[in-house]
């Protein structure tokens, strides 16, 4: 098939979210693409090129704040007819080529939240012990450590020491964002100890953890990628949410990336949820794996 003759779609800010909710709409309209991803992990292309319904992505990390805000501009309003100055010195693609599927919240389009839809990983070494659960306490890629849950440091230590679990942890031990600059992993645990699995910093990227999450029997994440992946893999899920999501205020894209992961096989609970509540809901949701 001639790639030029493919439909292109653009898919705004590069975060794993965005990914999935415009590749959910992708999936609906049966058809193959070719992608422009604007962001700064590259990762999620290499996501999408594996997919069976991709044929190319181009992608275009944004280099800094006044970049990434001039491409969200611009991608946001792309069956307009302004501001596309960077997409054809990019692509020399005609603009009526391009297919919206990301939400574009203000005018309601492709707002609607598709959760199921099929896709492919690579396949991967990555070896978990049995009876597991994946926790990952931060997301510092667009957040600091202060807008999550407080009590994210004694959830890990009753989780290790108060279960029979073994608890893998997940995540980056430093990541350099264009907005929020160097932030690094906010707990310092030195390799394993029983009952826990230390993978921080050990992880390539998130179809990695993906590929862990898939092996374990449960995810207790905060409201990040993860918490969309456990609903679309269906792997039951405890999120508790960060500051943001917790009080989302009258953002329409907040209140519906809250929507969409308020769904089974996730419990949600809020930032500011007692060392109690939590012990509650997890107890009750752990009969359930």
């Amino acid at each position: 098939m001639n790639k030029k003759n493919l439909d292109w779609t653009v898919i705004p800010r590069g975060g794993w979210g965005d990914m999935f909710v415009s590749y959910a709409n992708m999936c609906q309209l049966d058809n193959r693409f070719n992608v422009l991803l604007n962001g700064q992990d590259k990762y999620i292309a290499k996501f999408l090129e594996y997919q069976d319904n991709i044929e190319e992505v181009i992608f275009v990390p944004y280099e800094n704040k006044k970049t990434l805000e001039e491409m969200a501009i611009e991608t946001d309003n792309i069956n307009e007819t302004n501001n596309k100055k960077w997409i054809k010195e990019l692509t020399n693609i005609s603009l009526d080529k391009f297919v919206l599927t990301h939400p574009n919240f203000e005018q309601k389009k492709n707002r609607q939240i598709i959760r199921k839809f099929p896709y492919k990983l690579p396949e991967n070494n990555w070896k978990i012990k049995p009876h597991s659960l994946l926790f990952n306490p931060y997301s510092i890629q667009s957040l600091t450590a202060s807008n999550h849950c407080p009590l994210m440091p004694e959830i890990l230590n009753w989780l290790v020491h108060g279960t029979d679990w073994n608890i893998v942890l997940i995540g980056q031990e430093t990541y350099n964002h264009v907005m929020l600059g160097e932030t690094k992993f906010p707990l310092q645990i030195s390799g394993d100890t029983t009952g826990l699995q230390n993978l921080v910093g050990k992880t390539e990227s998130m179809m990695d953890v993906f590929n862990i999450a898939d092996q374990c029997d449960g995810i207790i994440t905060t409201s990040n990628c993860l918490s969309l992946w456990s609903i679309i893999s269906n792997n039951p899920a405890v999120v508790v949410l960060n500051d943001v999501l917790t009080h989302p205020t009258e953002r329409i894209a907040l209140n519906f990336f809250k929507e969409w992961i308020n769904h089974h096989p996730n419990t949600l609970l809020d930032c500011d949820c007692t060392p109690d509540q939590f012990m509650e809901t997890f107890k009750k949701w752990e009969k359930t794996l």
